[in-house]
């Protein structure tokens, strides 16, 4: 699966974890950037949301004191 983020695409699977800390959406085991500055790709909010909505992302862990969500890719069959 394909998953735009700003203006590049990453391709995800399952082993893909996205974080959200309260304030945006992280694809956490992807990098994008150049040369020394990388930094992990940022998914839009709605896109998101709309996803999670879909089943497309699924909760997987909840770190409370923190307050950090982090979500799974479903596993697409092709």
């Amino acid at each position: 699966m394909k998953v735009k983020c700003g203006r590049e695409e990453f391709d995800v699977n399952s082993k893909d974890i996205v974080m959200y800390n309260g304030s945006c959406y992280q694809l956490t085991t992807k990098r994008t950037g150049k040369h020394w500055h990388e930094w992990p790709p940022v998914i839009a909010k709605a896109r998101a949301r709309k996803m999670i909505k879909d089943g497309v992302l699924t909760l997987t862990k909840e770190h409370h004191g923190m307050g950090l969500q982090y979500y799974n890719f479903k596993e697409i069959a092709q």
